[in-house]
């Protein structure tokens, strides 16, 4: 099998996901924040019980709370983004790629065919599997695309 099949096949049940940080969508948007600085993560999915209802991110946070005091104590839900689409465990790790590129967005909910959140997938956990997966091409690149070494390595 070639590497790009190989990476094609890629699941994200096998990038080892980032368990997610839920909250339920009635939880006040100060204390979401808060937790978020704690757990250090840059979003949460906001839930009904266990089902998935959408995202709230650091963008939400600084676009629609921060600097507006009336926010902090509304719910949540109120300041999260409705997501219209979500991947599953079962979906390519290029599907991922192309969603969040697509979207321009840097987390994606991971939810279970029952729409229950499983996990969260990042911009930085897709920069390390293409790292871990493409050493050489990815380690091998000048830090910058114009330049261009003058001798050879070790010449």
């Amino acid at each position: 099998m070639s590497v790009r099949a190989d990476f094609k096949g890629a699941k994200l049940s096998e990038l080892g996901l980032f368990p997610p940080v839920a909250v339920q969508e009635e939880t006040p948007a100060g204390e979401v924040i808060r937790l978020m600085q704690r757990a250090r993560v840059g979003c949460v999915l906001v839930c009904r019980g266990e089902r998935f209802e959408g995202l709230f991110s650091e963008w939400d946070a600084l676009q629609k709370v921060v600097g507006r005091p009336e926010m902090y104590e509304r719910p949540v839900g109120e300041a999260m983004t409705r997501i219209h689409w979500v991947l599953s465990p079962g979906d390519s790790v290029s599907t991922a790629i192309a969603h969040l590129t697509e979207e321009g967005v840097r987390h994606a909910p991971v939810v279970d065919s029952d729409g229950n959140a499983v996990g969260v997938v990042t911009a930085a956990s897709l920069m390390r599997f293409l790292v871990e997966f493409f050493p050489r091409e990815v380690l091998n690149q000048p830090p910058r695309s114009d330049q261009a070494m003058e001798n050879r390595e070790g010449g």
